[in-house]
């Protein structure tokens, strides 16, 4: 609902625009000021498709709206001073909207959305002023979330958490400018523990647990600056010692 009441705003502010300079024989379109450059209304063409908007002082300024060569629209996009800035649509040949973009100054601001055949988003990305900056999130195509992760500055940072198609979380990873830092858990499909470690600044360290699908631990040992150090003792699924490393 969302996405259909901003395309209609979109379009009604387009319409309200251009309704008063556009007319059947054309003489208003394609225009030039006195100072040689573009003004008002055109209608451009690249090979059979076309694209129709508002110049002011010879850069494109509002709404310009994109055909296909078959007639259906192909993008809805928003100009200011000849520079990308606001929400671009785009969609597909069907009439789908594919990609839900925000733009400032010729650059994504914002959140930009990939939207999938079934109308579901496949990504969402969000950006400031073009770098990957806050939450990113990738869907599997029934709508549900695959993986959600943290930007900051176009470097990750934060936790990134990855599920399996029933929802249930599958690994949780925390970085730190892009390195690994903090807990790094894998889980069974069930939901329950795998493997758990630790890294600090990229560096594995610290004790390292791996479990049976019961619960139980099957391996235990630690990590000094990537390296196994110490004891490594591993269980079968009774509990007992099966292996003592030195």
């Amino acid at each position: 609902m969302k996405i259909i009441i901003l395309i209609f705003s979109l379009l009604i502010t387009f319409i309200s625009n251009s309704q008063n300079t556009i007319v059947e024989n054309g003489d208003t379109l394609n225009k030039y000021g006195l100072d040689g450059r573009k003004t008002g209304t055109w209608l451009e063409h690249y090979g059979s498709a076309r694209q129709i908007g508002e110049y002011l002082n010879g850069s494109k300024e509002g709404i310009w709206l994109s055909y296909f060569n078959s007639g259906m629209l192909n993008s809805i996009i928003n100009y200011r001073k000849g520079m990308l800035d606001g929400v671009s649509l785009v969609f597909d040949e069907q009439g789908r909207l594919r990609n839900e973009r925000h733009m400032r100054n010729n650059m994504m601001h914002g959140e930009n959305i990939f939207y999938g055949e079934n109308g579901t988003p496949l990504f969402k990305k969000n950006y400031k002023n073009g770098i990957l900056d806050g939450a990113q999130i990738e869907y599997y195509s029934n709508g549900d979330t695959l993986d959600l992760e943290f930007y900051k500055n176009g470097i990750k940072d934060g936790p990134s958490t990855y599920f399996n198609e029933k929802g249930v979380i599958i690994s949780k990873i925390f970085f730190s400018n892009g390195d690994f830092n903090g807990p790094n858990i894998t889980y069974f499909d069930s939901g329950k523990p795998m493997i758990e470690s630790n890294y600090i600044a990229g560096i594995q360290q610290g004790e390292y647990i791996e479990y049976y699908e019961s619960g139980k631990i099957k391996i235990q040992g630690k990590f000094q600056d990537g390296q196994k150090v110490g004891k490594w003792i591993e269980f079968d699924e009774n509990g007992k010692k099966i292996k003592n490393n030195k």
